[in-house]
């Protein structure tokens, strides 16, 4: 049987259960497509430890079909190198020395970074004002950092 010979309700039934098949195949693309970018992202990126400044909640919609989105500002800093100095000598005077000059060489705190990044709705409830999390990004993009539990 051909398809113009097909009744218009059959017709109707096959093309949205077509398009319901496309969407399906379409999100389920997007989803693998996503953990791709997670895995990379874990695999290659810098941790580094931020904190959080504000947590936001986003309400959209109408008031039947409401659309709740969840944002955190972070600010961390990259490039943080910690430097050991060994004392000369087992005198004390060389070991205060060692230490100051240590205490000064890790005074620099790195590149300073700050970004709002899109959250789940159990990491709003989660995190608040002044909290620490640890974020992943990649190297060259550290302003689009996610948390990590979220990746992971």
């Amino acid at each position: 049987m051909r398809f113009s010979e097909l009744s218009k309700k059959t017709k109707l039934t096959i093309i949205v259960y077509s398009l319901l098949g496309l969407m399906i195949a379409v999100f389920a693309v997007g989803v693998y497509l996503t953990q791709e970018d997670y895995k990379e992202l874990l695999a290659k990126g810098v941790r580094a430890e931020a904190s959080v400044v504000e947590t936001y909640l986003e309400i959209t919609g109408t008031r039947k079909n409401k659309t709740y989105n969840y944002y955190m500002d972070i600010a961390f800093f990259e490039n943080l190198e910690k430097v050991k100095v060994q004392p000369k000598s087992d005198n004390v005077v060389d070991k205060v020395a060692a230490i100051s000059e240590e205490a000064v060489a890790n005074a620099k705190l790195g590149d300073y970074h700050s970004s709002r990044i899109r959250i789940s709705q159990y990491s709003y409830q989660r995190f608040h004002k002044g909290d620490k999390v640890t974020v992943v990004y990649m190297k060259d993009k550290p302003e689009e950092a996610k948390l990590l539990n979220e990746v992971q």
